[in-house]
């Protein structure tokens, strides 16, 4: 009788299969959990790091348009090659701190797909993959 409800409720064929898929399910709220931890864990670091990137592209925005109303000025001068080492030097922090916040939020995702897969591959040897 109880082969009967199992097959009936679950539609499994024995009660390590019905163990086997709600170890399945249970992994799926795990998951999110642990990537809710994740995120959450890393978001101080990953919000300056991109307020900071944010900062050095204002930066280096304003340069390029104080530049672009200033040429006439810098060339009569005579400073073309400061601005140019100017410009390179804003346009470097800009690129390294996108790089760094880049970087970081990809390790991030990279924390997260592993550690669904850790829980993906502990869930299928517990469970022993459902049988086949």
């Amino acid at each position: 009788k109880v082969a009967i409800a199992i097959h009936c409720v679950f539609g499994a064929e024995s009660l390590s299969d019905v163990f086997s898929s709600s170890l399945m399910v249970a992994c799926v709220p795990v998951m999110v959990t642990l990537v809710v931890i994740i995120v959450h864990a890393r978001r101080r670091k990953t919000i300056a790091l991109y307020k900071s990137t944010f900062n050095y592209d204002e930066n280096w925005a304003a340069f390029v348009v104080a530049s672009v109303y200033a040429r006439p000025v810098i060339r009569s001068y005579r400073q073309t090659l400061h601005f140019e080492s100017w410009f390179r030097k804003a346009h470097l922090e800009f690129n390294d701190s996108a790089f760094r916040a880049a970087a970081y939020s990809a390790q991030t995702i990279r924390f997260a797909k592993y550690g669904c897969a850790f829980v993906t591959v502990v869930v299928l040897m517990l469970g022993g993959g459902g049988g086949a």
